[in-house]
């Protein structure tokens, strides 16, 4: 079989790059029967994933999904977007990150319909085609890989990725044999700690220190002036607060009158070298009640542009942007500043 593989090259006319082969082997009683589906050049695509997995090396991540080698190989890189496992309904489409896209092969059915369904004009985005622990096979798996929309491709078991979730940020490491896929759940800015959360159930509740609010009226976001400057509305917890919501609602409403109908927890800060936690609230169902009034810690409440916002907030405005911009994800807002 294998001398008749490597002649096959010889009978492809300017066959001067290496040969793409897709064939099925039969056995029949005591003899093996070659059947060549068929032989084309190897694109571009394929020729350039092959070399560079040559001396690509895995990094040692400790949190992470490992997919072991199979007979279907990976784009080989290091890649880092947003997934969406919702497909075109996820409210993750076109946010701050390249799209990771989570689609089931089913047979084939559903890797080409979703292929149909792509935006043409969609590039730089990502791909994880999942399979049963019994695959099936189809051209169409190795062609994907051509799509000029794809950055990457994946085909990895469903077992191995079911503990991912809708719009989790991905780092996604491959040698082409093997996938290493790390969440990010931490940014780190001037030693400031920043982890997105989806709950408040993946953090420690007791160390939580003090909380805040993203909140949006329209464009514009709920900002309040204090002796520091403009902030957005939050501050410590007190012994009185019945838990971190409780403990936000009073602080919205002192700073800034403000009445919070509905909220989602999204993201904690801590500093280098502590323990504490402040969490991160935001909304877009909130009430700007009239009867705020000045006092010694709330001079003033005021809806801003963002843009207008970052640039008079007192603090460190590249980590207030990133905490604007994720909140803006969650709650599928599309503000431009």
């Amino acid at each position: 079989t294998i001398d008749v593989l490597r002649k096959i090259p010889e009978v492809i006319e300017n066959a001067d790059c290496p040969i793409d082969v897709e064939f099925l082997i039969a056995q029949k009683e005591d003899l093996y029967e070659l059947n060549i589906v068929q032989a084309r050049k190897l694109s571009p695509v394929h020729l350039n994933n092959y070399l560079c997995s040559q001396n690509f090396p895995m990094s040692n991540i400790a949190k992470q999904v490992l997919i072991p080698e199979s007979f279907i190989y990976h784009s080989v890189g290091r890649f880092k977007g947003r997934l969406c496992t919702g497909g075109f309904k996820s409210r993750w489409m076109k946010n701050d990150l390249p799209n990771i896209f989570m689609v089931k092969h089913d047979s084939g059915e559903g890797l080409f319909r979703f292929l149909e369904e792509l935006p043409k004009d969609f590039c730089g985005v990502g791909l994880i085609v999942t399979h049963p622990e019994m695959r099936t096979h189809d051209h169409l798996q190795y062609s994907v890989y051509e799509d000029p929309r794809f950055s990457f491709v994946l085909h990895v078991e469903d077992s191995a990725v079911s503990n991912l979730k809708d719009g989790m940020i991905l780092k996604v490491t491959s040698n082409g044999k093997r996938v290493s896929i790390e969440e990010q759940d931490e940014i780190v800015i001037d030693g400031i700690h920043i982890n997105f959360i989806h709950s408040l159930d993946e953090i420690d509740e007791s160390l939580v220190s003090a909380v805040f609010l993203v909140g949006f009226m329209g464009e514009e976001i709920i900002a309040g002036r204090n002796e520091r400057g403009w902030d957005i509305l939050g501050g410590h917890l007190e012994e009185r607060d019945v838990d971190l919501l409780s403990g936000l609602q009073r602080e919205s409403f002192e700073e800034g009158r403000v009445k919070i109908n509905s909220t989602i927890p999204f993201a904690t800060i801590r500093f280098e070298g502590r323990e504490d936690l402040m969490v991160f609230y935001t909304s877009s169902d909130c009430e700007l009640l009239p009867d705020f009034v000045p006092k010694n810690d709330a001079y003033d409440r005021a809806l801003m542009k963002i843009q207008n916002f970052l640039e008079v907030y007192y603090w460190k405005e590249d980590i207030m942007a990133t905490l604007i911009k994720e909140a803006m994800n969650v709650l599928g807002l599309n503000i431009k500043f």
